[in-house]
């Protein structure tokens, strides 16, 4: 082909969608609201500390959370599902606590969670939280990108959490979060 055919062609014109997040108030109720399925719990909260797509936590090991540097701090390091790429995250001590983690334990971290979870059981446990937002399992990726803005983190560390090749796909997020924008709204006054 010498010629470029896509130039010749009208460009589509794309509309803009927001990507469904959780509140930090969604998140705390969900967590103290039981679920029937104990494992979608774990899995779904966890993904909304870590950021870890569902593909990466059906896969996560209890060998790739391990302690990095001298202070202790533990980190999961392990290969994206949907990238390839390596992320080597640090790990809250909510997020450790949450899932019971113990450096003996070997194995899957999340062994009982399952595709078939992300359906009929999380829409019953986001309703019986009183979430009325149409949730998917990805959307706790979205609500610790979302929170993470919102409370002040930079979006080059969100970049770096979420596994981002470029700083403008994680953009996407920063559109949504709000909590800067309201923070930053007096910043410039007319009065001395």
């Amino acid at each position: 082909i010498k010629e470029n055919p896509n130039g010749f062609l009208e460009r589509i014109e794309t509309i803009p969608t927001d990507k469904e997040h959780l509140s930090q108030d969604e998140v705390i109720r969900l967590a103290s609201t039981p679920c029937s399925t104990p494992a979608l719990k774990r899995a779904f909260l966890f993904s909304c500390l870590t950021a870890l797509r569902k593909s990466d936590i059906k896969k996560l090991t209890w060998e790739e959370i391990q302690p990095y540097g001298s202070d202790g701090v533990m980190y999961v390091t392990t290969r994206m599902q949907k990238t390839k790429d390596i992320v080597h995250n640090p790990i809250s001590e909510e997020a450790l606590e949450l899932i019971g983690y113990s450096p003996d334990k070997r194995g899957k971290v999340f062994p009982d969670f399952k595709d078939s979870m992300t359906q009929a059981p999380l829409k019953n446990w986001l309703r019986e939280a009183g979430i009325t937002k149409h949730i998917s399992y990805h959307c706790s990726r979205h609500s610790f990108a979302c929170l993470q803005l919102d409370a002040g983190t930079s979006i080059a560390v969100v970049q770096r959490y979420l596994g981002h090749k470029n700083v403008a796909t994680t953009e996407v997020y920063a559109k949504i979060s709000d909590a800067q924008k309201r923070a930053s709204v007096g910043c410039i006054t007319l009065k001395k």
